[in-house]
């Protein structure tokens, strides 16, 4: 008996240490890390926010399953988001909604004083003019605020992957 609680005691000890942080960084370094991330990825121009809730104007928040996301690379912009809302003319069978990819034609990146980044970014396509906000924070959490022409304004929270 006294054999087994050895054994298991010792079990419990090396499961502690596993799960314990494997590479040495404290908690400071990982978040200087990961805000350099974000930094590094708007810097480039290549991102991707995957979102997991959503706020039509109108109605609940809900909760989104896997693959809605935002992808920017370059001068293009590649979204692929879920839309409820009114809307105020729409092409018939309703159109594309915010699944398309695009020239961006307009871009910015302000750095505020709580240091978070905002991005402005426009594209105008055949239905529509968007406008998204993406409030990007130094964790890789996101918000994304989509301001349309002809359909409710909606909003997005979500991640920055890398």
């Amino acid at each position: 008996m006294k054999h087994l609680l050895t054994i298991l005691s010792i079990a419990v000890c090396c499961l502690l240490v596993a799960c314990g942080t494997s590479d040495g960084l404290t908690k400071a370094e990982r978040s200087a890390l990961q805000a350099q991330k974000v930094l590094n990825a708007l810097e480039s121009g290549e991102y991707t926010i995957e979102v997991n809730w959503m706020h039509p104007l109108r109605g609940q928040p809900q909760h989104l399953t896997y693959g809605y996301r935002v992808k920017v690379k370059g001068d293009t912009i590649d979204s692929y988001l879920p839309y409820f809302g009114g809307a105020y003319y729409v092409p018939y069978g309703g159109g594309k909604g915010l699944n398309f990819t695009a020239p961006i034609s307009d871009y910015r990146i302000e750095q505020t004083a709580d240091n978070h980044y905002i991005v402005y970014l426009q594209t105008n396509i055949v239905e529509d003019t968007y406008l998204f906000q993406i409030d990007l924070f130094t964790n890789g959490k996101a918000s994304i605020y989509v301001i349309a022409r002809e359909r409710d304004n909606i909003s997005f929270d979500g991640e920055m992957v890398f």
